[in-house]
């Protein structure tokens, strides 16, 4: 897993991820528990009972896949709100996206801080 911070540029980390032959799946944001899980359900096109909660959420990143079979790039950016107004959802997320990309060598977790 890779953190990035505030001067990341988007459009060259996708580049970057799809130039090195990755599928690229982005979620941004979230302000609270329940918008980040949104957000991850529409960023990675889950179905709906992933958003429901953070293991639910973690099943579904566990087993996400490319139809195509490529290795995954999953980016989740704009942090930097949820981090400050909802530290203990950031950290949870942060440390649950950790856990899947230690085990899954087919998918690279990037985090973009601002």
């Amino acid at each position: 897993m890779r953190m990035l911070g505030r001067r990341a540029d988007l459009r060259e980390v996708v580049a970057d991820a799809k130039e090195n032959g990755r599928a690229v799946r982005v979620v941004v944001g979230g302000m609270d528990k329940q918008s980040v899980l949104s957000a991850f359900v529409a960023g990675l096109d889950l179905p709906a009972r992933f958003g429901t909660s953070l293991d639910a959420l973690a099943d579904g990143v566990r087993d996400l896949e490319d139809p195509d079979g490529l290795p995954i790039e999953l980016i989740w950016d704009g942090v930097a709100a949820l981090r400050s107004s909802d530290k203990d959802t950031y950290v949870a997320v942060r440390e649950l996206l950790r856990a899947v990309d230690e085990h899954r060598p087919d998918l690279r977790v990037t985090i973009v801080d601002r």
